[in-house]
């Protein structure tokens, strides 16, 4: 950087000084994770709820299928939303499309 701005050695001082008055802690027990948008008025672990139980109809299945499928879409939706991570698996599909 000293390089770069020699002709301006104010702009050294001053990032200092920026970076002095940074303060910001990170909870390491607490899982931050960025909000899904849904335009829709509904909450993210509904929303995949909706998703995945349309997609899954439109897969035409048998009635026994369906039925195995559904019951352990249902297991992994429960552990999804216990964990509170339907917006990171929303996110992942919108990088995935």
């Amino acid at each position: 950087m000293l390089e770069i701005f020699s002709d301006i050695p104010e702009v050294l001082y001053n990032s200092v000084q920026i970076a002095k008055r940074c303060n910001f802690i990170i909870d390491r027990k607490k899982l931050i994770l960025p909000n899904f948008y849904i335009k829709e008025n509904i909450s993210s672990s509904k929303y995949i709820k909706n998703l995945t139980f349309i997609k899954l109809k439109n897969l035409n299945l048998n009635n026994n299928l369906f039925k195995i499928y559904l019951n352990r879409l249902k297991k992994e939706l429960y552990v999804i939303n216990k964990i509170c991570l339907s917006n990171y698996f929303l996110i992942v599909m919108e990088f995935v499309k």
